[in-house]
């Protein structure tokens, strides 16, 4: 399991509807696979993942004010990633599609900025973590 940090940015279209995007980064470990088979070595390999989201909030229904400073919502992810691997690596170097839908919570630190978490069901990544920008 290798940790991923992503950077996501996101535009409210109404009250309790946002469209945005994201990217993302993190090392994985890729095996040589030989043509006898046998894995000989080990190396760490960049990965870029990248997407677009769509959320919505769930606190807007239940308390009547613009800003919040805590905000939980249901999201639903479409991208994918990209692994910079060396030739013959296990993974393979190419892109992967990267679906998902999860149930977060972000607190805002600033005005238009804060931490964010994700856990849910996804392809290639159940829990996500990171920065968020909401304009």
């Amino acid at each position: 399991i290798s940790p991923v940090f992503f950077i996501e940015g996101n535009y409210g279209v109404l009250n309790f509807l946002e469209f945005g995007g994201y990217t993302g980064y993190c090392s994985i470990k890729t095996v040589s696979n030989s043509l006898s088979g046998n894995f000989t070595s080990i190396e760490k390999s960049n990965t870029l993942f990248y997407g677009l989201n769509a959320n919505v909030h769930l606190l807007p229904f239940l308390i009547n004010r613009e800003k919040f400073r805590l905000d939980v919502y249901a999201s639903v992810k479409c991208g994918g990633f990209y692994r910079f691997s060396s030739e013959n690596m296990y993974p393979e170097r190419g892109h992967t599609l990267d679906l998902g839908a999860y149930a977060g919570a972000a607190f805002y630190l600033g005005e238009h900025w804060g931490i964010f978490g994700e856990y849910g069901f996804g392809n290639k990544t159940n829990l996500r973590y990171g920065l968020s920008f909401k304009f």
